[in-house]
């Protein structure tokens, strides 16, 4: 098969292609032609030469790899890029050409601007279907974004996905000639009218559309299932993500307009379902893994529309469809919200200083914020149709109740999608089943997978496919459930954000040190006194002398929420940026005042500078302001306009990064206790409270060694958990000896004598020879009558000698000649036996002993403390000391680690928990 590549209006060169030359489409993500091919010449291909592949044009964006293996053989590797690469290039400006801004709006809203600036460099793009779900409105703020950027932003921000729908008509230039290569892959021939006497005809598009569509799920439900050798020749499934598998979830919403005696006082709202406060799925597969997260967007909420606006105050509008009296459900000491979803006034908020409930009217403050516009106003106000949420209040039972079963169905959703383990699969059709069946797949199609052998019967997505260009029905394909936006690497990469790498070392973290030391120092020169009152009686250089120590003034005790402060703001050390959020005054009048603060970004810093944060806030009611960084030491009330709230401290620029500290609040220090909003240490993760548990203990092969440890329930979350141990030889401290090592026969038998005897004695005495042979255990007496008795041995016999004495007591001689007697061999049977030992004592000799026995090690985790999953590893005495990190260990309560061995052996055994506590 051949392709043309075309430059300009021509085509630049037609090359044969094979199975190298591939296409690749990810959901959400890539969409390539890669080329690899050999060739005998040198071919001249630039960026911006394109080919036409499925009504898709797809250009060179980046030179080509080439490898020359000699004068007439080069290797290329070349990418294509669709279409869609365009929004890569371009910005995502606003109206007025800023790349720094916020915008209100639905889906739509977005996809038109992205619209509207694809328009400036590039043609034909437009808004195609947009039929997601969800259809909220949402402030959402950019900075240095290409379109790309954001398009994929949207996919979060509003749970769908998008996709391209390309419709190209063209004219197609004639194929040149091509030279088939010896020994190459490829053949080719460039262009050269000059050569072959002829002018191609131009490459022309007589029609090009390219919508951006989005909805919910993108692709489509094929219907097929695949087997083994019904439609694949292979599938291998691998691990996507090392995500934990979650069996229990807990599950919160947001702390938004909650009364103070919610559910037993809790601070956020939280859904109680069987008596239970959380969801379970699959314990009986995996066990209990419990996962807490939090849903910040759901909270109890009415979503007002406007029916009517005062046509001589724009700051009064009536909502005709308000079911419950505002006045009932104010919080105390707080002033009642009203947030713009949509309109004019979109993304702003107001606070409400009346509510007339027999006529369903809304009264707001209007405000000026820090440059003087005011708002509402001519331009911007408050129209029919504009839909709008109370914020700051509590809300009736039914909304309470509405928003907890929302909660619920969120956590039941994502509950589901993690209770199984992550898995890929990666399909190998027969491409021949492919061809017979006619089958066309694109990314974001289901497919039904069947294998028993792998226990598989699951439908599935297709998030990335790869097919040859040349063999329109060989693919291969990657599909899973779990799809996460794709990032695209190519050539217009933004910058990375800047990264703190900290590296430990015999001397510590130098670098880091270095700056934190820099940083202390200015900000001991940078702290003054913002209240204008000193005592300096009991300040002395070396001591502070009192009975307790307060730090922080008056000026200072205030809450900043959902606030984010950034000093090297996308990764530029120039830049400051504060988000939009509210500061909670709790000591500036005799009621705790609320200002609702805008987004700030100041640019230009100086390196060398260290600046103040300050939150400027308006003295006059609206209460609006922003979070500022200024060179000037301001006293919070100096201002007639404004207070200036003292934050922190921006630090000046120390290798490459600019520090930020925070001095609000207070901090009281007496007696034995410290009472602060926080404590903050240089080297945080290493002072993490870490908990160590060890033990040591002999095992073998019917016992096991169990080491016991406990979470404490004031456990926030579980940083790591380490297990360190050794395998050692067996060891004793003592072992048992016999008493007198006595020997007995054996059962059954002893030995018999030879032939022969011993000598006998002279005359005088009746004295016989020593038998030979004889043992040394001791003599039996035995009485067969009243005058003669026998002496005999009684064990261990090898020969007998036996002397008879009799009874008459008178004095005479036996002469007994010089003889000798002869003993046949013979034999001597013994019965049958028993020998009864009786009750003794064995002593202890004490000592150290040791038997190195090459045991098996293998380790067991138990999080109940009692039911132990698989083994997660096997291990011998010749891998030392081991360090496991362990997972699977989560949530409070006793744990248990198990070591199990085929032979006697000793364990030693440390497990350090580092995890996050609160008080």
């Amino acid at each position: 098969m051949s392709l043309n590549i075309y430059r300009g209006t021509e085509v630049w060169i037609t090359i044969n292609i094979d199975d190298n030359a591939r296409y690749i489409s990810q959901l959400l993500g890539e969409n390539i032609i890669k080329l690899s091919f050999n060739s005998h010449i040198y071919l001249d291909i630039s960026i911006g030469d394109f080919i036409v592949y499925d009504g898709v044009i797809y250009y060179v964006n980046s030179l080509p790899n080439i490898k020359k293996n000699s004068v007439n053989s080069f290797d290329y590797n070349i990418t294509f890029e669709s279409e869609s690469y365009e929004l890569l290039k371009t910005q995502f400006l606003d109206s007025d050409g800023n790349s720094d801004f916020y915008l209100v709006g639905n889906l739509e809203t977005f996809i038109d601007l992205i619209i509207t600036n694809m328009d400036r460099e590039h043609t034909d793009w437009a808004k195609g279907t947009c039929d997601q779900t969800n259809s909220d409105y949402k402030l959402l703020s950019f900075s240095k974004n290409n379109c790309m950027q954001v398009l994929q932003k949207l996919c979060e921000e509003f749970e769908g996905e998008f996709y391209f729908e390309f419709a190209l008509d063209f004219t197609a230039g004639a194929e040149l000639p091509y030279l088939p290569a010896a020994d190459s892959v490829i053949g080719y021939k460039p262009a050269a009218s000059a050569e072959h006497g002829y002018h191609p005809a131009e490459f022309t598009i007589n029609s090009y559309t390219k919508d951006i569509c989005f909805t919910d799920k993108a692709g489509s439900d094929s219907g097929l299932t695949f087997k083994y050798k019904q439609g694949l020749r292979s599938v291998k499934r691998t691990t996507l993500s090392e995500k934990n598998i979650i069996t229990r979830l807990y599950a919160f919403g947001s702390m938004q307009n909650l009364a103070s005696d919610y559910r037993d006082h809790s601070r956020r709202l939280k859904f109680v379902s069987d008596g239970k406060s959380y969801l379970e799925k699959n314990t009986d597969k995996y066990g209990t893994i419990e996962h807490t997260e939090i849903f910040n967007d759901i909270y109890p909420h009415r979503e007002g529309t406007i029916s009517a606006v005062d046509g001589e105050d724009i700051t009064k509008f009536t909502d005709s469809g308000m079911d419950f009296n505002l006045n009932d459900y104010l919080l105390s000491g707080v002033t009642a919200k009203l947030h713009f979803n949509s309109g004019n006034l979109g993304g702003y908020e107001f606070e409400v200083s009346a509510y007339n409930n027999a006529t369903k009217e809304f009264t707001i403050i209007a405000y000026k914020d820090e440059i003087g516009y005011e708002m509402p106003n001519a331009t911007l106000k408050p129209a029919v149709g504009d839909k709008y949420v109370l914020l700051e209040i509590y809300l009736p039972q039914s909304y309470i109740d509405t928003a907890e079963t929302a909660l619920q169905a969120k956590a039941q959703a994502y509950l589901d999608d993690n209770c199984e383990p992550r898995v890929t699969y990666i399909l190998e059709p027969d491409w021949r089943y492919f061809k017979t069946h006619l089958i066309n797949l694109e990314a974001g199609d289901f497919v039904t997978i069947e294998d028993t052998n792998l226990g598989i019967n699951v439908m599935t997505r297709i998030v990335e496919l790869t097919k040859s260009v040349a063999n329109k029905y060989k693919y291969t394909l990657k599909l899973t459930d779990h799809l996460e936006v794709q990032l695209i690497q190519r050539l217009y990469d933004e910058q990375f954000d800047l990264k703190e790498k900290i590296e430990i070392g015999e001397g510590g973290d130098i670098i880091r040190s270095r700056r934190n030391w820099r940083t202390s120092e200015e900000l001991r020169t940078m702290v003054f006194d913002t209240d204008g009152y000193f005592d300096m009686d009991n300040i002395r250089p070396l001591s502070v002398q009192t009975g307790m120590l307060s730090v922080g003034s008056k000026s200072t005790q205030f809450i900043l929420k959902e606030i984010e402060i950034e000093g090297n703001y996308q990764s530029d050390v120039s830049k400051f940026h504060a988000s939009a959020g509210s500061l909670v005054h709790l000591s500036i009048a005799d009621t705790i005042r609320t200002w609702t603060l805008s987004e700030n970004t100041q640019e230009s810093l100086v390196n060398g500078t260290v600046y103040y944060i300050y939150a400027k806030c308006t003295k006059e009611p609206g209460y609006t302001g922003q979070i500022v960084v200024d060179e000037t030491q301001r006293k919070f009330d100096d201002d007639e306009t404004y207070y200036y709230f003292l934050i922190g401290v921006l630090h000046s620029v120390v290798d490459g990064i600019r520090g930020i500290s925070l001095t609000y609040g207070q901090t009281i220090v007496n007696g034995g206790f410290i009472q602060a909003n926080s404590i903050t240490a240089d080297k945080y993760n290493e002072l993490r409270n870490t908990y160590v548990f060890s033990g040591n203990d002999s095992l073998d092969a019917d016992c096991p060694f169990e080491l016991p440890f406990e979470i404490v329930s004031e456990m926030t979350s579980i940083e790591n958990v380490k297990l360190s141990f050794k395998i050692s030889k067996f060891r004793a401290y003592s072992k048992a000896a016999t008493e007198k090592e006595a020997v007995s026969s054996e059962n059954g038998g002893g030995p018999t004598s030879g032939s022969g005897g011993g000598p006998t004695s002279g005359s005088g005495g009746g004295q016989t020879s020593s038998p030979s042979n004889l043992g040394s255990s001791g003599w039996e007496a035995v009485h067969p009558d009243g005058n003669d008795f026998i002496k005999k041995y009684a064990a261990g016999i090898y020969g007998i000698a036996k002397a008879t004495l009799v009874s008459n007591l008178h004095t005479h001689t036996h002469t007994v000649a010089n003889h000798t007697h002869s003993v046949p061999s013979h034999t001597h049977s013994v019965p049958v036996h028993n020998h009864t030992i009786p009750a003794h004592d064995h002593a202890l000799t004490f000592g150290i002993y040791e038997e190195d026995r090459s045991p098996t090690i293998n380790v067991y985790i138990s999080n109940d403390g009692i039911n132990y999953g698989d083994s997660i590893g096997e291990y011998d005495a010749e891998d030392d000391t081991l360090d496991i990190s362990i997972s699977g260990i989560s949530g409070s309560g006793w744990k248990s680690i198990k070591f199990t061995s085929n032979a006697l052996a000793r364990i030693s055994a440390i497990v350090m928990c580092k995890i996050d506590l609160t008080a």
